[in-house]
């Protein structure tokens, strides 16, 4: 999503690239509220790559996972460091992504959320 709040056009421009959907706001629209709006639109799971705490929040929320930014950034290093995609499948150290707090052999369920759906990734 791109901001097109002070200069977009009057209407949402929609493109779609390599598998990849990118929208542009119409002008008085936010990216955030787009997003908002589109995890609350279905009830499928999406996976929302965001460092920004309200829209990770909102997600977590709507029943999206929210990937933050400079995890997907070094998943898609550590996929493209290898070989075609063997072994994308599993992070290569899920200690060092994600600092545990309490039981280190017992992951929050947000822990689980987001290690599975690095998985898919």
């Amino acid at each position: 999503m791109f901001d097109g709040w002070k200069t977009g056009g009057h209407r949402e421009e929609h493109l779609a690239t390599g598998g990849i959907r990118i929208i542009y706001s119409r002008l008085g629209d936010t990216a955030d509220d787009l997003i908002r709006k589109m995890l609350m639109q279905d009830g499928k799971e999406r996976i929302v790559i965001t460092s920004d705490r309200h829209i990770s929040q909102h997600a977590w929320s709507a029943g999206a996972v929210p990937v933050p930014s400079d995890l997907f950034r070094i998943r898609l290093e550590q996929c493209g460091s290898q070989t075609g995609s063997e072994g994308c499948g599993k992070p290569e150290d899920d200690d060092d992504a994600m600092p545990q707090k309490g039981n280190a052999r017992r992951p929050s369920k947000k822990d689980k959320a987001l290690l599975r759906v690095l998985r898919k990734l």
